[in-house]
């Protein structure tokens, strides 16, 4: 049905970004390795890896609807959730921070502007 396959494809790209983020991992430990320092290649890379990871159990909770949102849950329809420790939503819980950790998201995405693509400060 049309809410599934919205959900793969929603899961597709999700995977797709993972991959991504650790292309840009391994290209910030390439850009060490060489001597070089990474800068904006960080902000990057912490940005897409923190997003993705709370889009990812995100869909988990959707998904899972009010059985993740306890450990040992079971789904209507599907039977056993499965999921990590605490439930899908202790997962989420724990993801919404990594968007503020080490820097918020909105002054990684102006390192990204001003240092990697060139435009002012504004």
């Amino acid at each position: 049905d049309a809410g599934h396959r919205a959900a793969r494809h929603r899961l597709a790209a999700l995977a797709a970004a993972v991959e991504v983020s650790a292309n840009l991992a391994y290209r910030v430990v390439s850009l060490q390795a060489a001597g070089k320092v990474p800068n904006y290649e960080v902000s990057i890379t912490k940005l897409l890896a923190s997003e993705t990871s709370q889009a990812l159990v995100g869909l988990g909770v959707n998904y899972a609807r009010l059985a993740g949102l306890i450990a040992g849950g079971h789904d209507e329809d599907d039977g056993p959730v499965e999921r990590g420790r605490g439930g899908w939503a202790a997962g989420y819980i724990a993801a919404i921070p990594q968007t503020i950790a080490q820097g918020s998201s909105e002054i990684q995405r102006q390192v990204i502007a001003t240092r990697g693509l060139g435009l002012p400060r504004g």
